[in-house]
């Protein structure tokens, strides 16, 4: 195969013919048609958003916002903070504690005594 190919010799041939001044014609004809024309002023308008989505977001939001609390199990009820509350909690499993017998309550203590979370 020769590597050295020469373009040159190939010549050119044009697939279409057009008469002579064709594209200078052309280019007068267009601006000839349009130096009368009087440019239109162009009006930027911000974008709106669409109402729907914004209900939509904001609707989204509080839907996230109600789920969070639902997950955290977050209360905002005044009772739960009252030392009395927590007292008979305490009380509770104190009373549970004393029906158990000798045995469970020692395994208990010892569970509880080797238990890496609590102690730490």
């Amino acid at each position: 195969m020769d590597t050295n190919f020469d373009f040159g010799k190939v010549g050119k041939r044009m697939p279409y013919s057009t008469p002579d001044d064709f594209f200078k014609d052309m280019e007068a004809n267009i601006l000839e048609q349009v130096k009368d024309d009087k440019p239109k002023p162009v009006r930027i308008q911000p974008k709106k958003r669409p109402l729907m989505k914004v209900i939509w977001t904001a609707a989204i939001a509080v839907a996230a916002s109600v789920a969070v609390l639902l997950v955290l199990n977050i209360d905002f009820s005044a009772s739960s903070s009252q030392p009395s509350q927590v007292n008979n909690g305490i009380q509770e499993v104190d009373q549970a504690f004393a029906q158990l017998s000798s045995a469970d309550q020692a395994y208990l203590l010892s569970v509880y005594q080797e238990d890496v979370f609590l102690n730490n």
